[in-house]
């Protein structure tokens, strides 16, 4: 079985509580993905809610603090500048959705903050 990877951009970075309300869904692509995950990255910070947060007790994926995976790995981030170079590799431009996450990137500021969210 294959890993995936969603983007979450950082939509707002507040004192307290930092969120995340867009899921950029990128093509299964093992290699890519390797090469994403060797950026130097940083753990989000400890308020960070998206609709890939977890509730133990109905064992669901609903809105709420993201810290983890499914698996139980850490939640890290990357900067979109750091993601940008991306956009030229082969399993980016040889798939629609690839292509279009990585157009949406090029339209965020430099400096935003992407959780890379691996499942």
């Amino acid at each position: 079985m294959g890993r995936y990877l969603a983007l979450l951009p950082f939509d707002f970075d507040w004192v307290k509580t930092d969120f995340s309300h867009s899921i950029l869904e990128c093509t299964q692509r093992s290699e890519l993905f390797e090469e994403l995950e060797k950026l130097p990255s940083m753990p989000v910070p400890e308020q960070f809610h998206t609709y890939l947060g977890y509730d133990p007790e109905t064992e669901r994926t609903c809105y709420g603090n993201t810290q983890t995976t499914n698996d139980g790995e850490q939640l890290m981030y990357v900067l979109v500048e750091q993601l940008l170079p991306f956009s030229t590799h082969e399993l980016v431009r040889d798939n629609f959705l690839n292509r279009a996450v990585w157009a949406y990137l090029k339209e965020l500021p430099r400096k935003t903050k992407i959780a890379l969210y691996f499942h």
